[in-house]
């Protein structure tokens, strides 16, 4: 139950399925790149 409660939250199903989303909305990848441009 743990290993779906950890894997059904908020913070995988958008940033884990839509790899193009990541990018335009800059969570994880841009977010280090955007931090680095600032």
């Amino acid at each position: 139950m743990i290993h779906e409660n950890v894997e059904i939250p908020p913070s995988v199903p958008p940033y884990d399925p839509p790899t193009p989303l990541i990018r335009g909305l800059g969570v994880r990848g841009d977010y280090n790149s955007l931090n680095s441009h600032n």
